[in-house]
Order: structure tokens, then sequence, then C-alpha cells
């Protein structure tokens, strides 16, 4: 899109993951972004199903 710029502050989390691992050589650092990212993830969808009432399936 605007390759990065100004800044980078265009740049997504999976393409700093994928840079970090591969570009750099940052396994370590590439691996612990991606148990971050998980997590916040997962928070996301833990508080979306709070607050639609989805936590179970009642069909």
């Amino acid at each position: 899109m605007t390759d990065g710029g100004p800044g980078y502050s265009t740049k997504l989390i999976v393409q700093q993951v994928y840079q970090a691992a591969f570009a750099e050589d940052r396994m370590g650092y590439a691996s612990a972004m991606s148990l971050v990212l998980m997590l916040i993830i997962g928070i996301f969808t833990l508080v979306q199903f709070k607050i639609t009432g989805k936590e179970h399936d009642h069909e």
C-alpha cells in the first residue's frame, strides 16, 4: 500500500513477524510476537463472545 510509510505506520503485525523471522533471522523475537498476537486475538474473541452471548451453541 504505502510500503510501510510514513515511518512504517501502515505495517501490519503479521508483516513485522515475517520480517523479523525471515529477513532479520530473529526467530525467537518473531515467535514471541506471534504468541502475543495470539493472546490478543483470544482476548478479543472471548470479549466478543461475552458481549454477544454466544457462549454456548443453542440450536
